[in-house]
């Protein structure tokens, strides 16, 4: 589970966060990792497509009873 990743605004899109969060899906794999969690903000259209590009599959916005349900932040 990612809880936050935030990148400076004078070097994004400088593959900072695709950088970090490669490193993070293949130290998690190594672990035996199966599935990774990312939540991002509906607004946020740029970090939608980073994380589809980097093969994050969108599954439902998620309520806070929701998140709260399976204590997420």
């Amino acid at each position: 589970y990612v809880f936050n990743l935030c990148v400076m605004p004078e070097v994004r899109r400088q593959g900072v966060a695709s950088a970090l969060l490669t490193k993070a899906k293949m130290q998690a794999t190594e672990r035996g990792v199966r599935e990774l969690y990312i939540h991002v903000e509906v607004e946020n259209k740029a970090a939608e497509r980073l994380y589809s590009h980097l093969g994050f599959v969108f599954e439902k916005e998620e309520t806070a009873e929701d998140a709260a349900k399976h204590k997420r932040p």
